[in-house]
C-alpha cells in the first residue's frame, strides 16, 4: 500500500530517508563512462538530443542518490534498526561523506560540461544557473566540512520550522544524541550544521531533477502554456487547448496533471514510458475518427476530474494511488470508442458484444485496451514500479471507475449514492470515485454555453451517423439518432433536467459530506490531536497549483462565496475563515459540517444553458411554424396555379368545341 502523503504535491518538508528503493537510480558502473569529462565532450558532438538528455537525467539521478547518501550516512540510528541504509559498493569504500560530496561535485561539473553540446532543446541558461547554484552549495559543504566538525553550536535552528515537520525535527534531534564517527565525546552537544546543509542541497537537487525530467521529457508548444495556466478552472475551452497542443490535448493535459500531483516522481514512472503510453492512448481515441468520443473529450473529462479533486478538497480524502487511478481512468475512459452505443453493438451482434456477453460492451473494451497497452508494449508501461498490492488496488479502482460510466447504471448509481449520503456511515470510496468520473463524463452541459453548444452538436452528429448506419442495416433508429425528426433543443432540455442536473447535484452533495470533516476544524486540534488536519485544504491546493512551472493563474470562481445549503446558517464565507476557526467546539463543528457546502460553479451554468435551450426551442418552433406556413402557402399557390391552368385549358377546349359546332351547323356545310 502506498502511504498517504501530506499533499498531492511533492512534500519538500518530508526529509525522511527514502528506504523503499532497493537500488540507486543507476549503478555507478553503468554511469561511469557517461560521467568522464573527455567522454562527455566527445559524445556531445555526435549523440542525438534524446541521448544527451538521457545522460543529463542519469547524471542528475546519481547526484540525487549521492545527496541522499550524505543524509542517510549521518542519520543512521544504533544498529540501523530504525532506518535501513543501503550503501553501494563504491560508497562503502569511501572514508567519509566528504568523499561522497566531492564525487557529487565532480559529477555536477561533468553535467555542466554536457550542457555545452549543440542542439539542446531546453532553457539552457536557466538550467545552467540552477546547476551552478547546487555546485556552489556542495563546494561550500566540502570546503567547510572540517570547520563545521569543530563547531559546538546547535544549528538546527537554521531550519525554518514551517519548512520542516515537527516529527522530522524530533527525528534529527534523537538521532544526533548518539555517538557519531567524528569522535564526539559523551555529553557533548550535537552538531547539526552539516546535515542541515545536506538537507538543503538534497531538497534543491530533488526539485531541480524533477524540473529537468519534465523539460527533457515533453516540451510544451509556446501557444499551449497560457491554456495550461487555466487548467485549475471549471471552464476550460478544450477545443482551443487542443489546437494550441497541435492536436494532442490529452497527452499534454494528462502529463501536466500527473506532474502537478507529483505522481511521476512518487511512483517512479519513467518519463519515456509515460509519453509512449499517452501516445498510444491518443492513437486509440483517434482510431475511429469520432466527432465526439475522441481525445479532446478524454482530455476534457480528465481536467474536470482534476477540478473536482482540487477545488472541492476531495484530494485530501484520497491517497496518492487513488489520485493516480482517477487521472488514468479519466484519460482512458473512452479509448477506442467506436462512435456507437452499447445497444448498437448488442443489436448488430458485433465482435465486442460477443466478447463481453452484451455487458457494458464499450466500457469493458476501454479498460481492456488500457491494460493491454501496458502489457503488450513494455515501453508504454507506467505501472512497472508499483508493488503487486498497489498494482492490484490500482487496477481494481480503474476497472470500477470506467465500468461506472456505463449509462445503463445511471439511475441505480444515483439512487445508491443518495441513500449513502443520508446514512451516518462514510461514503464508499469506489462508489464515490465512480460517480465523480461518471459526472465528469456528462458534464459539458454544466460548462459555458459556447463550449457546451459545440460539444452538443458534435455528439448529436455522432448519433446521426449511427442512425444512418442503422437505416442502412434495416434497424430501427435508436433514440436521438434520426436526423430527420430530432428536435435538438428539446433533447438537450430533457438531458439536462433528467440526467445532468441530478448527477451534478448528487455529486456535489456527496463531496459536501466527504470534504466537510476534512476541511472543517476539529475541536481536538487545539490540543494537537492526531485527529486534527495537519494542513488546510487551501495549503494543499496551493501545493498542487504551485508544482507546475507554469505559475497557473487563479480562477474567477475562487473568489466567490461558499454557497449556503441551509438558510440562516452561520457558515463562514470562505475556506480561509473555516480553516482559521481552530477554537470551534464539538457542537459548533457539527453545526458547521451540517451547513458545509463546496463551491458549485456549475449550478448557474446549468440553469443558464437550460434557459438558452428553451429559447432556442421557442425560436426553432417559430421557425418551423413559419416554414410550415410558407410551405402551405407555397403549396396553396401551386394548387391555385394548377387550377388556373386547368381552368384556362378547360375554357380553351370549350371554345374549340363551340367553334367546331358552329362550323358544322353553318349553311355551307
Amino acid at each position: 500500500m502506498i502511504k498517504k502523503q501530506a499533499s498531492p504535491q511533492n512534500n519538500e518538508d518530508n526529509l525522511e530517508p527514502d528506504t523503499t528503493s532497493e537500488e540507486p537510480l543507476v549503478s555507478r558502473e553503468a554511469a561511469k563512462s557517461l560521467l568522464e569529462p573527455d567522454e562527455i565532450i566527445q559524445r556531445s558532438k555526435s549523440d542525438s538530443l534524446e541521448q544527451k538528455q538521457n545522460r543529463i537525467s542519469m547524471a542528475a539521478g546519481i547526484m540525487v542518490d549521492n545527496i541522499k547518501f550524505i543524509i542517510t550516512e549521518n542519520l543512521e540510528t544504533d544498529g540501523g534498526s530504525k532506518y535501513l541504509v543501503k550503501k553501494t559498493e563504491s560508497q562503502s569504500n569511501m572514508s567519509s561523506s566528504t568523499d561522497v560530496a566531492k564525487q557529487a561535485v565532480d559529477q555536477m561539473r561533468n553535467l555542466l560540461a554536457n550542457l555545452e553540446g549543440e542542439g539542446q532543446e531546453v532553457n539552457r541558461e536557466d538550467l545552467r544557473s540552477q546547476l551552478s547554484f547546487v555546485l556552489t552549495v556542495l563546494e561550500d559543504y566540502v570546503t567547510d566540512d572540517k570547520k563545521r566538525k569543530g563547531r559546538e553550536d546547535d544549528d538546527l535552528s537554521e531550519v525554518d520550522a514551517s519548512a520542516v515537520p515537527e516529527e522530522v525535527r524530533d527525528w534529527l534531534a534523537s538521532t544526533f544524541t548518539r555517538k557519531m564517527g567524528t569522535g564526539r565525546k559523551d555529553g557533548e552537544k550535537p552538531k547539526f550544521k552539516s546535515i542541515v546543509n545536506a538537507l538543503r542541497a538534497g531538497m534543491f537537487v530533488e526539485r531541480m531533477f524533477r524540473r529537468m525530467s519534465g523539460l527533457q521529457g515533453l516540451s510544451y508548444p509556446p501557444a499551449l502554456v497560457p491554456h495550461l495556466k487555466r487548467i485549475d478552472e471549471w471552464n476550460v475551452d478544450m477545443f482551443a487547448l487542443n489546437e494550441a497542443a497541435n492536436g494532442s490535448a490529452l497527452k499534454y493535459v494528462t502529463y501536466e496533471l500527473l506532474n502537478r500531483y507529483d505522481l511521476v516522481s512518487k511512483f517512479k514512472i519513467p518519463v519515456s514510458n509515460l509519453i509512449s503510453f499517452l501516445d498510444r492512448i491518443e492513437a486509440g481515441y483517434s482510431l475511429h475518427d469520432n466527432p465526439y468520443h475522441n481525445l479532446i473529450h478524454g482530455a476534457d473529462v480528465t481536467q474536470t476530474c482534476h477540478y473536482f479533486m482540487l477545488q472541492t478538497g476531495l484530494m485530501n480524502w484520497l491517497t496518492d494511488l487513488e489520485i493516480f487511478a482517477v487521472l488514468i481512468a479519466a484519460c482512458s475512459h473512452d479509448v477506442e470508442h467506436t462512435g456507437t452505443t452499447n445497444n448498437f453493438h448488442i443489436n448488430t451482434q458485433s465482435p465486442l458484444a460477443l466478447l463481453y456477453n452484451d455487458k457494458s460492451v464499450l466500457e469493458n473494451h476501454h479498460v481492456s485496451y488500457l491494460f493491454r497497452v501496458m502489457k503488450d508494449f513494455p515501453e508504454s508501461n507506467i505501472l512497472g514500479n508499483l508493488s503487486r498490492d498497489d498494482f492490484m488496488e490500482f487496477r481494481q479502482l480503474v476497472v470500477d471507475m470506467i465500468l461506472a460510466t456505463d449509462m445503463s447504471f445511471h439511475f441505480s448509481q444515483l439512487k445508491a449514492m443518495k441513500t449513502s449520503i443520508s446514512q451516518p456511515e462514510p461514503v464508499e470510496k469506489t462508489k464515490a470515485l465512480g460517480l465523480v468520473l461518471h459526472t465528469a463524463d456528462i458534464s459539458h452541459p454544466a460548462k459555458e454555453w459556447d463550449v457546451h453548444y459545440k460539444w452538443t452538436m458534435l455528439v448529436i452528429e455522432e448519433f446521426f451517423q449511427q442512425g444512418d448506419r442503422e437505416a442502412e442495416l434495416g434497424l430501427p433508429y435508436s433514440p436521438l439518432c434520426d436526423r430527420h425528426t430530432l428536435v435538438i433543443p428539446d433533447s438537450q432540455i430533457g438531458f439536462i433536467n433528467f440526467i445532468v442536473a441530478p448527477s451534478m447535484e448528487v455529486c456535489g452533495d456527496m463531496m459536501d459530506k466527504i470534504v466537510a470533516p476534512i476541511d472543517l476544524p476539529h475541536p481536538q486540534s487545539r490540543q494537537g490531536s492526531a485527529n486534527g488536519p495537519s494542513q488546510s485544504s487551501q495549503q494543499k491546493k496551493q501545493m498542487v497549483t504551485s508544482t507546475s512551472s507554469l505559475n497557473p493563474i487563479s480562477e474567477k470562481e475562487r473568489d466567490q462565496q461558499v454557497r449556503r445549503k441551509q438558510s440562516g446558517s452561520d457558515m463562514p464565507t470562505n475556506r480561509g475563515d473555516r480553516n482559521n476557526n481552530n477554537n470551534a467546539s464539538s457542537g459548533e463543528v457539527e453545526n458547521l459540517a451540517a451547513s458545509f457546502a463546496i463551491i458549485r460553479p456549475w449550478d448557474s451554468l446549468i440553469a443558464a444553458n437550460r434557459d438558452s435551450w428553451k429559447q432556442k426551442s421557442v425560436e426553432e418552433a417559430e421557425q418551423k411554424k413559419a416554414a410550415e406556413e410558407k410551405k402551405n402557402q407555397s403549396e396553396k399557390n401551386e394548387l391555385g396555379a394548377v387550377e388556373e391552368i386547368n381552368k384556362k385549358s378547360s375554357d380553351s377546349k370549350m371554345s374549340a368545341e363551340n367553334s367546331t359546332k358552329k362550323e358544322t351547323n353553318s349553311p355551307s356545310s
